[in-house]
């Protein structure tokens, strides 16, 4: 269910669904993208977290690594030019006091 389902033949950066591009490290679990190796994919996320956006800038992201859960929601409909979900990402990675790493 949180595992890649994708073969690494469609893991390119030209692949993807909606705003979310797969690319080396990500894949995609049961309908939503999935960190397969954090390295590869340069992200601060740890291996087997899963990301999702939605309507009105609402997103989540579960980091089973670092065991984690975040829910952002602002009400703003259409496009935002402020990338909310990595600037909280960076902020709440920046306050793990002992990362499991």
């Amino acid at each position: 269910l949180c595992s890649n389902h994708l073969p690494e033949a469609l893991m390119t950066s030209e692949n993807g669904v909606g705003l979310y591009h797969f690319g080396p490290g990500i894949g995609f679990a049961f309908d939503m993208p999935v960190v397969v190796d954090s390295l590869k994919a340069g992200t601060l996320s740890g291996d087997g977290s899963l990301t999702w956006g939605g309507a009105g800038q609402t997103w989540f992201w579960v980091d089973p690594t670092y065991d984690v859960v975040f829910v952002g929601m602002i009400q703003l409909f259409g496009f935002s030019p402020n990338n909310m979900d990595a600037i909280t990402r960076a902020l709440v990675y920046q306050a793990l006091l002992k990362p499991k790493m």
